[in-house]
């Protein structure tokens, strides 16, 4: 996709990796125009095949395949849940496939999932997950050892805003970046923004999607709408204007790499329980995992955590010393050396 979760793993996997690894990119259906240039830096070959008809793309995948086939690779690192990972599986030649699943695992999802993505579950060499709660779901929907790493994201503490002095006249910043879908849960969002109980904030979004178009959110007064973002620096100007990001998803997440994002710059947020989310819920005071069926508890939550941000509650030193911890590129560059390497 033009961007997405997976997608800016991908990217900071490349950058962080690459200095460690050679690293042969395929993407069977490239749309990431505008990270083109930044994967070929970080990479050693890439193969992109652009949006086509589905018959002549997967010809071309055939095709790409068969070249790279006479090359033997130590590792084949696969992501996505599509049959192509079967396919790339069948025809290249490589000592060890480590599959990495970025999407959540309850047996219902498990089950929707494209057969040959699950049959690619049980024969790759490890399989790994992107959360400990995904790994648990998945050893016990397949019956076999699964680890969990997480994702790499973009480490935006330098560019925390300590906001100072706050009384009850200043109005917070509450909103969400990345997909406009509806499984993100921009519609109540949208509510929140017409509710008269949450006039002291104001609400934002970032992002891109055909069911949500720029003019859709006009009706909405205390709602800006800053359209797409593209790079590490529009990033760090969403973070130093945030005071808490929210995310009332129903999407099929593994692990948000938004939060991950949100968390190293102690930014707290709420988010639905959905996928490995509750794995990073470090802090009952700023990290909340709350019921978004009941808009009663979403409106109750997002006020009590305007009034604990505003009451100097928050703690956001312990979200950073968490992902320092867990998420930092220096930890994950040795676990992702481990899983290659053992």
């Amino acid at each position: 996709m033009p961007s997405g979760g997976i997608e800016n793993h991908i990217i900071e996997f490349c950058k962080n990796m690459f200095p460690h690894f050679e690293i042969d990119l395929l993407v069977a259906n490239f749309k990431m125009e505008l990270h083109e240039e930044t994967l070929k830096k970080n990479c050693s070959r890439v193969f992109f095949i652009k949006p086509v008809n589905p018959l002549k793309r997967r010809i071309i995948l055939m095709k790409t395949l068969l070249n790279l086939s006479v090359k033997r690779y130590d590792v084949l690192y696969t992501n996505g849940n599509g049959a192509s990972v079967f396919l790339a599986a069948k025809m290249l030649r490589y000592k060890k496939w480590v599959l990495h699943h970025h999407m959540e695992a309850r047996r219902d999802f498990f089950q929707a999932l494209n057969p040959k993505y699950k049959k690619s579950m049980l024969l790759a060499h490890r399989v790994i997950a992107c959360s400990n709660i995904n790994a648990t779901n998945l050893n016990r929907e397949l019956k076999r050892p699964v680890d969990a790493v997480y994702c790499f994201s973009r480490d935006v503490s330098n560019n925390k805003k300590l906001r100072k002095n706050i009384n009850s006249s200043n109005i917070l910043n509450f909103g969400y970046y990345g997909r406009l879908i509806p499984a993100k849960g921009i519609d109540l969002i949208c509510r929140l923004s017409e509710d008269p109980d949450c006039r002291n904030i104001s609400f934002h979004l970032w992002g891109t999607g055909n069911e949500y178009p720029a003019s859709f959110f006009n009706k909405y007064p205390n709602l800006y709408f800053h359209g797409a973002f593209s790079n590490g620096e529009e990033l760090n100007k969403i973070v130093s204007l945030l005071d808490a990001f929210l995310l009332f998803t129903t999407h099929a997440e593994g692990l948000p790499i938004s939060l991950m994002e949100i968390m190293s710059a102690g930014i707290p947020w709420i988010s639905a329980n959905k996928g490995g989310i509750a794995d990073i819920a470090c802090d009952p005071v700023s990290t909340k995992i709350i019921d978004i069926k009941d808009y009663a508890v979403i409106k109750q939550t997002v006020l009590q955590l305007a009034s604990d941000i505003k009451n100097g509650r928050i703690p956001g030193d312990k979200q950073q010393a968490f992902y320092k911890q867990h998420f930092s590129r220096e930890v994950l560059i040795d676990k992702w050396k481990s899983v290659f390497a053992s």
